[in-house]
């Protein structure tokens, strides 16, 4: 088995859309620069703009960190120009720091670089795609847009599709200092549920086609999930690479909602699966990293 062919994949909500993301952000990129990943997919990135034009990028400075030169991808899915809100407090502060942008979204870092979705032998770029886009934002997480990212990377012979997402979650869906409100549970899991069955539509033309995809994300949902168990695994016949132990990845869920997958199952000749639960990984966000060591035939 060629050495090129055992990936590190890790997928990492890094929380940069908390208020104390700078206080922590060394912490996220020492925890990343330890799990050395071939494949990175990070949720809430972020890079910004201030008054000066200098631009802050935080998935290039992963990218940059990690020696990907060319392997580095921010796709937006909120922006101050944009979707400027008073009731998110981020967006208040950079208008009031004199920021010209503010940019949030799915981040995508591989050491291979990135092909043209249609010739792999050619250099290209990801795209960003949504999957669920709200008439009006209103400033909170419930009308989030929620986006995927479409690459694909060339490792010799294997030129696999990269899907990194970040699915929906609700104000009120799992409690916290409070208790949960009744009925947003069930609203949440019905928009994941449909945002997976975009998500099947976007990626179909390449499955009838048996192309292999690694699918990564937050997508907010335990294994048992309708979205999951019945979509993404059922109907769309991805295998959920399980983790040794099957611990929280997020404080307020008693099962993982951070996954990887492979398509078609048969690709994986082995793999070992992790939750990083490590004092710095509690320490650098309110989600837990997993990764996956990945042996394809």
């Amino acid at each position: 088995m060629p050495p090129e062919k055992k990936l590190r994949i890790v997928t990492y909500n890094i929380g940069g859309g908390r208020d104390d993301f700078f206080a922590t952000s060394a912490d996220v990129l020492s925890l990343i620069k330890d799990l050395h990943p071939d494949i990175l997919g990070m949720q809430e990135c972020i890079t910004w703009r201030d008054a000066d034009e200098n631009t802050y990028n935080f998935s290039e400075q992963v990218g940059d960190l990690l020696g990907f030169e060319a392997g580095s991808y921010l796709g937006k899915t909120l922006s101050l120009q944009e979707n400027f809100h008073s009731r998110k407090k981020v967006m208040l502060d950079c208008l009031y720091k004199d920021w010209q942008d503010w940019v949030f979204g799915n981040a995508l870092c591989t050491r291979y670089g990135f092909t043209r979705l249609n010739d792999p032998e050619a250099p290209g770029s990801p795209r960003n795609l949504y999957l669920y886009k709200p008439l009006i934002y209103e400033g909170s997480r419930d009308t989030d847009p929620r986006c995927a990212i479409i690459s694909r990377i060339k490792i010799g012979d294997f030129t696999p599709f990269i899907v990194s997402t970040h699915f929906t979650t609700l104000v009120g869906e799992r409690g916290g200092k409070t208790a949960p409100v009744p009925g947003k549970l069930e609203e949440a899991q019905a928009l994941r549920l449909q945002q997976a069955r975009k998500l099947l539509e976007l990626l179909q033309p390449k499955l009838d086609d048996g192309q292999a995809v690694i699918l990564i994300g937050d997508f907010n949902a335990s294994p048992d999930e309708p979205c999951i168990r019945t979509v993404i695994e059922g109907e769309g016949g991805f295998v959920r690479l399980t983790p040794k132990a099957e611990i929280p990845t997020h404080p307020k869920v008693p099962k993982p909602v951070d996954h990887i997958f492979v398509f078609p199952g048969s690709l994986v000749q082995d793999y070992t699966c992790w939750v990083d639960n490590s004092d710095a990984a509690q320490r650098a966000s309110d989600h837990l990293p997993v990764a996956a060591d990945i042996v394809f035939r």
